[in-house]
């Protein structure tokens, strides 16, 4: 487990709210599962406005950042190695010239 996960995890239990490990999960899916401003008023919804619920949500938000840069990075590795159709980028193959 990341350390920004584990961070996380600690952070929304620090909200005292009576779930199991598994409820933590399901409020932690569900609110990265939707736009940024909607996963805000969920968890403000279900965790109220508490230092420790605001606490929980700016880590919560600084996860969504670093697995955002993570995938960005990711597919900017993936374009980068992938084949081009560019010209350059493939050998020139001659052919025999044509006998006279």
């Amino acid at each position: 487990m990341s350390y920004r996960l584990w961070s996380l995890q600690h952070a929304l239990r620090a909200c005292d709210l009576p779930l199991d490990n598994l409820q933590y999960k399901a409020v932690i899916a569900q609110a990265n599962s939707l736009p940024d401003a909607e996963a805000n008023d969920y968890l403000c919804s279900i965790l109220g406005t508490s230092n420790a619920a605001l606490h929980f949500i700016t880590v919560f938000n600084e996860y969504r950042a670093d697995l955002a840069e993570q995938r960005a990075e990711i597919e900017a590795a993936e374009s980068d190695s992938s084949p081009t159709s560019s010209p350059s980028a493939s050998p020139a193959i001659r052919l025999p010239s044509p006998e006279p």
